[in-house]
């Protein structure tokens, strides 16, 4: 069983996917490990070039799967998802870090792409 913390940054985004009728989109992150989810800040008018300076930190006690969700924070209707992708925990293992862009799926169709930044250490926080 692997034990550790990974943290995951979401740095920007290039949307494909935008269900803002009449104004920009407001982008925010939900990242999921396990039964663990966190909600990031939204990128207010971000549209679908969203940016983002947070990070997620998770502990990690098992070979769970790690997702970033991307969401459109919507005022009238519930907040409809732009986008999924999953980060492969045994490879940011092997490998410490992590810097690249991730392929955005939504209903099994590609949708965009975002870039993130993840960390493992064998700590916990």
């Amino acid at each position: 069983m692997s034990t550790g913390s990974i943290i995951i940054k979401p740095i920007e985004a290039k949307l494909e996917r935008n269900v803002a009728s009449f104004s920009k989109m407001n982008p925010y992150c939900i990242a999921k490990l396990g039964a663990v989810e966190i909600r990031g800040k939204t990128c207010k008018n971000g549209g679908t070039r969203p940016v983002w300076a947070e990070a997620f930190v998770f502990s990690l006690r098992s070979n769970e799967d790690c997702f970033l969700e991307i969401k459109d924070k919507d005022i009238l209707a519930s907040d409809s998802t732009l986008g999924v992708c999953r980060i492969d925990i045994k490879e940011l293992q092997e490998k410490g870090t992590i810097n690249k862009w991730y392929k955005l799926y939504y209903k099994k169709k590609e949708v965009g792409e975002v870039e993130l930044e993840a960390t493992y250490t064998d700590q916990e926080y």
